[in-house]
């Protein structure tokens, strides 16, 4: 719980209590600052046409402030190079391309969603909704499990790949403010129904408790400062006093769970080691905007989940670590940084095998062969630089340099001989990971006042063991599946009525496969998943 003491002209504890629950938070710093805003109302002017420059090769320079749905709602799908074989282009597979509206099944959201993940098992799904973690029954869609207890927005959730606890799922699901510094990571524990295990058996009433608070500090207040409740907006003075309840009880709620401070990277790296048994983060990884020192020193934390315990801490890097990952086999830990380097650990002892770089650049996202044997690594800035290398003794096996700009997803092929890539103005890559010849490459045309601006292809992604079946999700919208063996392609699009009504764009990189199912998951920026079946 939180403690204080009280102090000033507003009271600084309000109390309420629900179920024999009885929770204390302190409102009076939180008044503190809205009184400040309110007395600077008056003073402050907003500027709503900034002006931006357009950077996208050649796109309108604009006098104000563009929205990715205004952009998209000009562009329509084009295709300014196809995938090809033997010179001849790709071909639609039957009833190819479809649309949002022919999915096969889909959730239908109540606020935006950041992530998702499958269980192993492929019976459920997780969801980062807001700042919860809702998990789904994939055989009927039905709502099993709301997962509360961060404080902010969930922006990643992954389940563990094999289950070492006796017969339950667990996931660990990530949370963290704009200026990081209410980054959080939680562990939980569901049962063979999808449930929480350590679910409190009471509850609080969040909403009447904040709005107790709000009223009793409002009426200090407003007797010391009859002009307050002239103020239109300190209505909303029950959002800050609500954030504040729902911390401390996010507090009680998480009492049983295991809680780590930092965060998960992004860009398709995964928190859980393959095996399930290392759980890898990362702490102090963002200067605060307070600091005032100049040295910046980045940790990659790794928990032993059998153990319970910090197993090591990774240091070296110098600047913001994008991309870390364990090995397939659970050996070497790598860390992508834009310090320009690129770090290979030992996992058992923590010792830096490798050290590779400086590239001269910023440095972005990482991939690990399936044998472990190998790992490529993309630098974007000043140019474009693909590097492959040997994990063994750390030698370069090629650079593959890109014409476009930065490529933020990266993947090898299950048998290990293709490297697939997608990046920034909506282009894939298709290479041999050992000479750098490319095999295929795919970019969407711009539209002819924006270019190729905010599109991005994401989640690039081999589907099977089988085939060489290539999926990826762009910005726009648009999920598509192209397969090397039969060179035909598949297509997910959203219409234009769809993209004029978009605002928010979260959770537009989501692209989960089912093997059973052969579907494909997307969590769309419409605040619906939708699953499509792969005919």
């Amino acid at each position: 719980m939180w403690r204080g003491y009280a102090s000033g002209s507003v009271n600084s504890f309000v109390s309420a209590g629900h179920n024999g629950v009885q929770v204390w938070v302190r409102v009076d710093l939180v008044f503190e600052t809205a009184v400040a805003r309110a007395l600077d109302s008056n003073q402050r002017t907003i500027c709503n046409n900034s002006s931006c420059t357009a950077t996208d090769y050649g796109a309108e320079p604009m006098s104000r402030t563009v929205k990715p749905h205004e952009i998209l709602a000009e562009w329509s799908y084009g295709i300014e190079s196809d995938f090809a074989q033997n010179g001849t282009p790709a071909s639609w597979r039957p009833g190819q391309p479809v649309n949002w509206g022919d999915e096969d099944r889909r959730i239908d959201l109540d606020d935006n969603a950041y992530d998702c993940s499958v269980s192993a098992d492929e019976k459920f799904l997780a969801v980062a909704i807001g700042r919860q973690v809702c998990i789904y029954d994939l055989k009927n869609l039905e709502l099993r499990e709301v997962l509360d207890g961060h404080s902010q927005k969930v922006v990643k959730v992954e389940f563990f790949p094999v289950d070492i606890n006796c017969n339950k799922y667990q996931l660990v699901s990530a949370s963290k403010s704009n200026r990081d510094l209410d980054a959080m990571i939680v562990v939980w524990t569901l049962d063979k129904q999808g449930t929480n295990t350590n679910k409190p058996t009471d509850s609080v009433d969040i909403d009447g408790f904040a709005a107790k608070a709000t009223e009793t500090a409002m009426r200090t207040l407003i007797s010391s400062h009859p002009w307050m409740k002239e103020q239109a907006y300190m209505d909303q003075l029950l959002v800050p006093v609500k954030d504040m309840v729902s911390r401390a009880v996010s507090d009680r709620i998480l009492q049983k769970h295991l809680v780590l401070s930092g965060e998960l990277t992004a860009f398709g790296s995964r928190a859980v080691s393959d095996d399930g048994r290392l759980l890898v983060y990362l702490s102090d990884n963002h200067r605060s905007p307070q600091s005032t020192t100049t040295t910046f020193a980045p940790k990659i934390m790794v928990w032993d989940i059998e153990k319970g315990e910090k197993r090591l801490v990774l240091k070296g890097h110098t600047d913001s670590i994008m991309w870390v990952n364990a090995s397939p086999d659970g050996e070497i830990i790598a860390s992508v940084s834009w310090d320009q380097t690129m770090k290979l650990w030992d996992t058992s002892t923590g010792r830096l095998v490798h050290d590779i770089g400086p590239t001269g650049g910023q440095n972005w996202v990482g991939a690990f062969s399936p044998d472990s044997k190998y790992i490529a690594f993309t630098r974007g800035s000043p140019s474009t630089i693909v590097y492959v290398h040997t994990v063994l003794d750390g030698s370069r096996i090629c650079i593959i340099e890109v014409s476009t700009h930065w490529l933020r997803s990266l993947t090898w092929s299950h048998e290990g001989h293709h490297l697939a890539a997608g990046g920034r103005f909506g282009v894939v890559y298709v290479w041999n990971p050992f000479t750098g010849e490319q095999a295929q490459k795919w970019q969407l045309k711009g539209s002819e006042r924006y270019r190729r601006m905010f599109l991005e292809t994401v989640s690039v992604q081999w589907l099977n063991r089988k085939s060489l079946s290539l999926a990826y999700k762009g910005t726009e919208g648009g999920v598509n599946v192209y397969d090397m063996l039969e060179n035909q392609k598949w297509r997910s699009d959203p219409k234009k009525s769809d993209l004029i009504n978009l605002r928010v764009f979260s959770g537009h990189g989501s692209l989960r496969y089912l093997r059973k199912a052969n579907q494909l998951i997307s969590l769309d920026p419409d605040q619906t998943v939708r699953f499509w079946f792969l005919n």
